[in-house]
């Protein structure tokens, strides 16, 4: 199945962690710096006990990310606190293209590396995953397991229960590596810290005047047939968007749908998800593909009756994000999809909502699952990765570092800025500057220059694990102690939508497959599901739908499915819930 965009990962930490910086190969200061304690001026009785090492670590990151960015690196606020701290100065070196794989190949290829590498997610079904384990059985990179034993944060990976399954298995501790490991995977949450609001998953929203105009009690909306009556009475309300042009009962996904990814519409058929998220599950006491279901067949009925009755955007499933943002802005959509925190980004929703008060969007139902349950299910799971090239010095002092910045002390520092400068502390708790608060909205570049991550910023991020914002810091979002205004909406929508949520952590079926003795074979045709299924929704006439699926089911048989699905099956039995069928996030 498809990514999901890389805008949701990123706000499950409520901000985008990306890297940059300029290549200095030397282990020494940049021109016109110069270390705050340094080897030969003050003894060792002066550093303090978190000094590490009088050098610069040089970053190479696999994101474009530029523009959020200090203006300069070396020597802002925080990270001149940090090189008084631990005598490091990071510097950060980002790609110039999207093409993250190509750029990777050409890099490994180069045999020129920095001092560490970071990718973005790395899952075994990512595009980069092959080329990094190719790297890594190569001999190019270095063994992290002696270097973290004896770190307080890192050494934490070590021990049992800690890692979420996958990133254990697929990523850090794989078996073929023996007692080695040569990735690092960031975005750990400490077992037992509250996790995030958002992990909730995509919901159905209408505009909130509307609702009220027809007098329809939108939290009793349960069902698919109740779904379609709200929609023929939206249309058959005549309502506007601001520009008086007609607007569309049901509107694409707030991020669009470019690629033609069914479940950015999953919303839609919120009580026939079978297989939400992996395409498989059990049918009875059977492990089944969705296309083999009859689930397949009620979501497409359902989409086309839609669109038949003029009820759903025709462009849904190919309507681009720029577009869509824009329709919302103007309130051209009366339902649309979204997360639950999207009307607290800088979105069209948001724009909408401050525009407009009192028509905002809000939560439909909650929606029943194919199950029948209102509670959501969200995969425990990890995200950037890092690796030491075989080439660096000192690679202990690296680690090291990457340890200081994941604890609270460096946390605080590229989270939070300086005390006294950026926030105050108080009972553990952290409290943001007024005129910090203030430029999170009016001058967001202001803080990134300052160093830290508050507004959109990036910087600092290698230390982007073992999260626990609410034991750390009392609080999950930035600066909530000091105004909750920007989430408390997003927090009393969750409340409606997400009475319960359940986090599982195990393996996908794509990641199964990864490896699997015939994967080359049946996973085009496994992806070939979404085609085949936006073919059948558009198609002349439900039979002709019918014939689209049937054709796709027999390549299905043909490419191995039947044997897949009995090792799923065999391996969950084995260990029940390792494989993890469904999630509605």
């Amino acid at each position: 199945m498809k990514r999901l965009p890389a805008l949701l990962m990123v706000l499950v930490l409520a901000v985008s962690f990306v890297f940059s910086s300029c290549r200095n190969r030397e282990d020494k200061e940049p021109d016109g710096t110069k270390s705050s304690v340094s080897d030969t001026e003050e003894g060792d009785e002066k550093r303090p006990d978190t000094w590490i090492a009088d050098r610069q670590l040089s970053v190479k990151v696999f994101m474009m990310a530029e523009n959020v960015l200090p203006s300069d690196q070396v020597n802002n606020p925080v990270a001149q606190e940090i090189k008084k701290r631990t005598g490091i100065t990071m510097v950060y070196d980002t790609i110039k293209t999207t093409d993250e794989d190509q750029e990777m190949t050409l890099y490994l290829a180069s045999g020129d590396f920095h001092d560490l590498m970071l990718t973005g997610t790395l899952h075994t079904t990512s595009p980069m995953f092959p080329i990094v384990i190719k790297a890594a059985r190569e001999g190019m990179f270095t063994d992290i397991v002696p270097l973290i034993k004896d770190t307080a944060i890192l050494g934490k990976y070590l021990e049992k229960g800690y890692l979420p399954i996958q990133a254990r298995d697929d990523i850090i501790f794989r078996e073929e590596f023996g007692d080695k490991a040569y990735i690092l995977q960031l975005g750990v949450e400490r077992p037992g810290s509250q996790r995030a609001a958002w992990i909730a998953g995509i919901d159905t929203y209408v505009r909130e005047d509307i609702a009220k105009a027809l007098d329809v009690d939108i939290s009793q909306i349960k069902t698919q047939d109740q779904l379609y009556e709200f929609a023929k009475k939206i249309k058959d309300g005549n309502f506007k968007d601001k520009n008086g042009n007609p607007l569309y009962p049901i509107g694409a996904h707030l991020f669009g749908n470019s690629d033609s990814d069914p479940e950015r519409m999953s919303y839609l058929w919120r009580n026939w998800d079978f297989g939400n998220r992996s395409g498989f599950d059990y049918d009875g006491n059977v492990v089944k593909h969705v296309a083999f279901t009859d689930y397949v067949y009620k979501r497409i009925g359902f989409v086309r009756k839609l669109l038949a009755e003029g009820l759903l955007h025709r462009e849904a499933f190919s309507i681009a994000s720029t577009r869509t943002q824009e329709d919302i802005a103007n309130g051209s959509y009366a339902m649309t999809s979204m997360h639950v925190h999207s009307q607290t980004w800088d979105t069209g929703a948001e724009q909408w909502a401050k525009e407009n008060p009192g028509k905002r969007y809000i939560p439909v139902g909650p929606m029943l699952n194919y199950k029948g349950e209102v509670a959501r299910t969200a995969k425990i799971e990890a995200n950037d990765c890092l690796m030491i090239p075989k080439t660096t010095k000192n690679p202990e002092e690296v680690i090291k570092f990457i340890d200081f910045m994941a604890s609270r002390e460096g946390k605080l520092l590229w989270q939070y800025g300086l005390e006294g400068k950026h926030y105050e502390e108080k009972d553990s708790k952290i409290y943001p500057k007024e005129w910090v608060m203030n430029d999170l909205v009016e001058a967001p570049k202001t803080l990134i220059d300052e160093g830290f991550i508050a507004a959109g910023g990036i910087w600092g991020n290698i230390g982007g694990t073992d999260y626990a914002p609410v034991e750390d810091f009392g609080q999950y979002w930035f600066g909530e102690l000091v105004d909750n205004t920007k989430w408390a909406f997003g927090e009393s929508l969750l409340k409606i939508i997400a009475p319960e949520v359940k986090y599982v952590s195990g393996y996908a079926p794509e990641g199964v497959l990864q490896g699997y003795e015939n994967e080359m074979t049946l996973k085009p045709v496994i992806d070939a599901f979404d085609d085949a299924f936006v073919k059948a929704v558009f198609a002349g006439s439900m039979d002709e739908a019918r014939d689209i699926m049937e054709t796709y089911k027999s390549q299905l048989k043909k490419a191995g499915i039947d044997d897949f699905c009995e090792l799923l099956q065999k391996q969950d039995e084995k260990e029940p819930g390792i494989i993890i069928f469904y999630l509605s996030s």
